[in-house]
């Protein structure tokens, strides 16, 4: 059978708080049964395991995945359930770990899921002929008057076929059992779990479970399985669907192996791809990042020479206005003292003429020294204002080199900042065009992968099957070395998976 053929919720509430003096019965064995059942059933169903669940949304929801799993082919489904539960006017409710089973008074009905809804939604998906056990190990202390009828068909469970088996009888307690090594154990699941492999219908199953359980422990002999109603068409000659075919088991053993490792590298594939993927977005995000800052700078740079070109512009003009206005107040300067040497030596031709003694000779020569006064002034005026142009003179080549100069970087800048924005458009061309040849490979290497788990999970015929056994050996060896080779980037994903290859492995070899 394939492990979709038999679908396995198995459920184990250990974890409950203490209530004080009034907790008598702790549990501890609840989550070993989980494990027990789940360790029987692993290689020929498919398992959904939970343990210490603490409220009635985590059951509805391991239902709900359970059924997503359940396909037209399926032919059993079971739930089992170990932990505190109790009956109250015809309902079951099973109690999460956040509570205790002696705190329920004054508590909702929505604080413990109802076994009714956690049938409903494991068995949405089921068809009309699969087959349902209900395996409960826990109290059955009744709480109301009514009839106690815990399952109703109605629904999404009309027409179903349904086995609901109870650890013990209404009203009573499920008791728990001490192991040699310690370890504890339902007394229920216990005998179920020693029996399963040696009966061949469920029927002979329970009578012999409630033989073991007498025999466990005979103090407790009057914890008895109790199946409330039956729903089995035929349910004397059901076969026991826990019972594990040896044969079976052994002839597919290295094709598991052999497909567990497909399946293993196949996942460190996609690990691998996802983790390839992730260095690219980042380097991706990087390399957006530095053309960012490149076209900034060069920005910055392209800017930084238009600015120091337009300062020397500026500074070469205004240099150039002064040198004119110096030229022009030499000019006339010079028009000035000329002037007033002429004057001068009219003044002196006239003063020759004239006696020390008159009154007119000192008029004369109070002129003619201010004139003289006014050419030294003028003479000192052109030789500032000759210097002042002098040095405009140096400022104006000075600031007409740094122009040059600037217009030259203002060249260089933007020839790099069009060379730099051309390839960065050429990047983001190439960028989109890379990202479209990965989004093809990508869904290449989707329908690959799909098409090898596709491969792995399919029945084979017997001559394939023989085909594996005998070149088994050698694949087994190739695909190690493949895994060795994949370990150190597949630990951090999937150890799971690598555990359980390891514990078939070993089964393998001893078988």
């Amino acid at each position: 059978m394939s492990r979709h053929d038999r679908v396995l919720l198995t459920i184990g509430n250990n974890a409950y708080p203490s209530c004080g003096e009034e907790c008598r019965w702790p549990l501890k064995g609840a989550v070993n049964d989980s494990h027990g059942f789940r360790d029987h059933c692993w290689d020929e169903w498919l398992v959904f395991s939970a343990q210490d669940l603490s409220d009635a949304d985590h059951f509805y929801h391991w239902a709900q995945q359970a059924s997503n799993s359940i396909m037209a082919t399926t032919t059993v489904v079971c739930f089992q359930y170990s932990g505190h539960c109790r009956d109250q006017d015809g309902q079951a409710w099973l109690i999460p770990c956040s509570q205790c089973c002696y705190c329920t008074q004054g508590k909702k009905e929505e604080d413990h899921a109802n076994l009714q809804t956690i049938l409903e939604h494991l068995c949405k998906n089921i068809s009309r002929g699969t087959k349902v056990i209900v395996l409960i190990d826990g109290c059955r202390v009744e709480e109301g008057q009514q009839q106690h009828d815990p399952i109703r068909h109605e629904g999404v469970l009309r027409n179903k076929q349904i086995l609901l088996v109870y650890a013990c009888r209404r009203g009573a307690m499920a008791r728990e059992y001490t192991n040699t090594d310690g370890s504890v154990n339902g007394l229920f699941s216990l005998a179920l779990l020693k029996c399963m492999q040696s009966c061949d219908t469920l029927p002979t199953l329970l009578d012999k479970a409630k033989e073991t359980m007498r025999n466990l422990d005979r103090l407790v002999g009057a914890q008895n399985p109790s199946i409330p109603q039956n729903d089995f068409q035929g349910y004397s000659t059901t076969p026991n669907f826990f019972k594990a075919d040896v044969h079976a088991y052994r002839r597919m053993n290295l094709y598991s192996i052999v497909c567990e490792f497909i399946l293993c590298l196949a996942v460190a594939g996609m690990c691998l791809q996802n983790v390839a993927g992730s260095i690219k977005d980042d380097l991706e995000a990087l390399q957006t990042s530095m053309g960012s800052i490149e076209m900034n700078l060069a920005d910055s740079i392209l800017n930084k020479a238009k600015n120091e070109r337009q300062h020397f512009e500026n500074r070469y003009e205004e240099t150039q206005k002064k040198l004119e206005e110096a030229k022009k107040r030499i000019s006339s300067l010079t028009s000035e003292k000329r002037e007033c040497e002429n004057l001068t030596t009219q003044l002196k031709i006239n003063l020759e003429s004239l006696s020390e003694s008159s009154a007119e000779y000192s008029k004369v020569k109070k002129q003619l020294d201010e004139a003289e006064t006014k050419i030294i002034d003028l003479t000192q005026q052109i030789r500032d204002t000759t210097d002042e142009r002098d040095q405009l003179n140096s400022s104006s080549t000075f600031f007409k080199q740094e122009l040059e100069k600037a217009r030259e970087r203002l060249k260089k800048a933007s020839l790099e900042h069009a060379t730099l924005q051309k390839q960065n458009l050429g990047q983001h061309r190439s960028m989109r065009e890379m990202n479209l040849t990965l989004q093809i490979l990508t869904k290449n290497v989707e329908r690959l992968n799909k098409q090898t788990l596709d491969h792995a999970l399919c029945e084979e015929t017997k001559a394939d099957m023989q085909r594996e056994l005998d070149q088994g050996q050698q694949k087994l060896q190739e695909l190690q070395e493949a895994l060795n080779q994949q370990k150190g980037d597949v630990e951090q994903y999937d150890w799971s998976m690598c555990k359980r290859l390891s514990r078939w492995c070993e089964r393998w070899m001893s078988t």
